[in-house]
């Protein structure tokens, strides 16, 4: 199976812990950030397969994080997956 590096962006460490766990059991690479900025700043440098995005977090919220990564033309072509 091939690798693939999901990030993971949500400010609850929990929620990153039982996801990270999860998707290592099913063979996937993990990265997380516990905010919006950060997410996209990791997104910039790590160019993942897939982001998995808290819709609900202080500061930069969801909705906000997806447009920036939309905007970027480095970030637009990776898939978003909400969560809440």
């Amino acid at each position: 199976m091939q690798h693939r590096r999901i990030l993971i962006i949500d400010d609850d460490p929990k929620f990153r812990e039982f996801a990270t766990d999860t998707l290592k059991i099913a063979g996937f690479d993990t990265l997380s950030a516990h905010d919006g900025l950060s997410g996209i700043e990791m997104a910039r440098a790590t160019q993942p397969a897939v982001i998995l995005l808290d819709m609900v977090m202080p500061g930069m919220d969801g909705i906000t994080t997806c447009q920036r990564l939309k905007q970027d033309p480095a970030l637009r072509h990776i898939p978003v997956v909400g969560v809440t």
